[in-house]
Formats: structure tokens, C-alpha cells, sequence
């Protein structure tokens, strides 16, 4: 089985303990909201599907507005699964995984019961290689990689399994990768969620051997303006 194979896998028995272990959590009957909330409209949305057939469109609001101005933590807690299951692959800011994250960090899901924060974890870590081998997605790498630093991954680990590259996908993405970090701007909301440390480590692995030599080996999944794009990625590594 190939990590494309293992990662989706580990993905989706992550997702299922998710539901598993917040499954005690109900589905709310009314919403607290701020007034410029519409209170009905929010619950129509959430009511309209059991939580696991949800779709993106009628959770969207309610994932983005939650604890701040939308809902209670108990209420959040009974989405959660649902959001986490879909921050990597829909549409919609509500599902960013930095976003969700810093939604966590506001709960202080750290002092949740241990189950709850071991899971979150692990859902989050599952993602990382999802998202790095997956064949399609809408997840931005960036976005992930802070999400897992504000939940409490160790993201170093996570970008060491990003170095092994076995299709034309999973070389754009470390191409894009490499190049999100040397183009890091510390003003840009997704990175300024990390420390200065943190930044400086990321622009040590991105320049790192083990990177290069990542990338000239995708040369040879790659053509067209891909070979392009990941030459200039390389050429860039250079003048740093």
C-alpha cells in the first residue's frame, strides 16, 4: 500500500474517532447569537441534514461565526467532527485549518478532557499527509502547517514526511510549498500566527538538502510549466 493509500486511511480512522469521541455532545435546539445574527436562519441550516451529511454551504456560516458571535462551546463541541472532517477539502473560510485552530485556542481546548485534545491533535497531524498526497484538494499547506502548530503538533515532524516525493502532486506541493516560506511575510494573518523561532526553523528546513534534493528528484515527475515552476523554486533556493 503506498502512503497515498496509508494517509488517506489514517485520515479517515482519525475522522471517525472524532465523531466517536464528541458523539456526546447534542445537537443544539436554539442558538445564542449577537444581534446581528439571524438565529432561525443558522439553525434551518444546521437541522437540515444529520451532522455527518452536512454540507459545506449550510455549516459554512456557523463554522466561521462560532464562539465568537454564534453558539456555546457545547454547541461548537457537537459540529466539531463535521468541521474538522471538512477542512480539508471544502470551500468556505468557516473550514480554514488555522482559522479552526485559533477557534480551539479561544475554547482553551487544552484543558478539555484528555480524550478530546488527543484527538484534535491526531486529526490534525492525519491531515498533513492527507492533504500532501491527496490527489485534489482545496487546503492551502500554509494554513495547515500553523493549524498544527497552535493545536500543539510538532510541525518539524510533520515536514519531514513531506520530503519524500512519489507523484507530479506531491512535488507542487513542496514546490509551493518551499516557496510560501521564502516568500514569508511575517504581516500575512497565517503567518504571524507563528513565532519568530518558528518562522526561522521554517526557512532553515526550506533550504535544507534533504528539500533540493527532494525537488530535483521531482523533476522527473513533472513537465511542461511544472518543471518550470519547480526550477525556479530551486533557482530561488540558491540565492538564499
Amino acid at each position: 500500500m503506498g502512503r497515498r493509500e496509508d494517509s488517506e486511511n489514517a485520515w479517515r480512522k482519525a475522522i471517525d474517532d472524532a465523531y466517536e469521541v464528541f458523539a456526546s455532545y447534542r445537537r443544539p435546539g436554539g442558538l445564542a447569537v449577537s444581534p446581528a445574527e439571524n438565529a432561525e436562519a443558522l439553525l434551518a441550516d444546521l437541522t437540515s441534514a444529520p451532522l455527518r451529511d452536512l454540507t459545506p454551504q449550510k455549516l459554512d456560516n456557523f463554522a466561521g461565526s462560532a464562539l465568537y458571535t454564534v453558539g456555546s462551546q457545547l454547541d461548537y463541541k457537537h459540529f466539531l467532527p463535521r468541521i474538522l472532517e471538512l477542512m480539508v477539502s471544502a470551500q468556505g473560510s468557516g473550514f480554514d485549518a488555522s482559522l479552526t485552530a485559533r477557534k480551539l485556542d479561544y475554547a482553551h481546548f487544552k484543558s478539555w478532557p484528555a480524550d478530546e485534545i488527543a484527538t484534535v491533535r491526531q486529526v490534525f497531524r492525519a491531515a498533513w499527509p492527507f492533504v500532501c498526497y491527496a490527489p485534489f484538494t482545496t487546503q492551502q499547506l500554509p494554513d495547515l502547517l500553523v493549524g498544527n502548530r497552535i493545536v500543539g503538533n510538532e510541525v518539524f515532524a510533520l515536514l519531514s514526511q513531506f520530503e519524500a516525493v512519489e507523484s507530479d502532486q506531491s512535488v507542487m506541493k513542496l514546490c509551493r510549498l518551499v516557496r510560501a516560506v521564502l516568500e514569508m511575510d511575517e504581516r500575512d494573518f497565517c503567518w504571524s500566527q507563528l513565532t519568530a523561532n518558528d518562522r526561522v526553523c521554517l526557512e532553515t528546513w526550506s533550504r535544507s538538502e534533504a528539500v533540493t534534493r527532494a525537488l530535483f528528484e521531482g523533476l522527473d515527475f513533472v513537465a511542461g510549466y511544472d518543471a518550470w515552476d519547480v526550477e525556479l523554486t530551486l533557482q530561488l533556493l540558491e540565492r538564499f
